[in-house]
């Protein structure tokens, strides 16, 4: 039996781990967005819920290095 839990606790997981993947590229987005109109790190830091602004840069630059490498496996 304990397997069996084991496995669904790993599936939870699995699924949490996701979601929270998918929320941070969001808000990697978000952050890249926000720094295109202009707004300062800090700002962005503040509206978006990151420590500070240097977190919120690197959130920006994460989202440009997945778009470039999208764009790079599509041609």
């Amino acid at each position: 039996m304990l397997p069996i839990t084991i496995s669904v606790e790993n599936q939870e997981r699995k699924a949490k781990r996701a979601e929270a993947a998918s929320n941070s590229r969001e808000l990697d987005a978000l952050a890249a967005e926000m720094r295109a109109m202009d707004l300062t790190w800090q700002v962005i830091a503040e509206r978006l819920g990151y420590a500070n602004g240097a977190v919120a840069r690197r959130a920006a630059l994460r989202h440009e290095s997945r778009a470039s490498d999208t764009l790079q496996t599509e041609v």
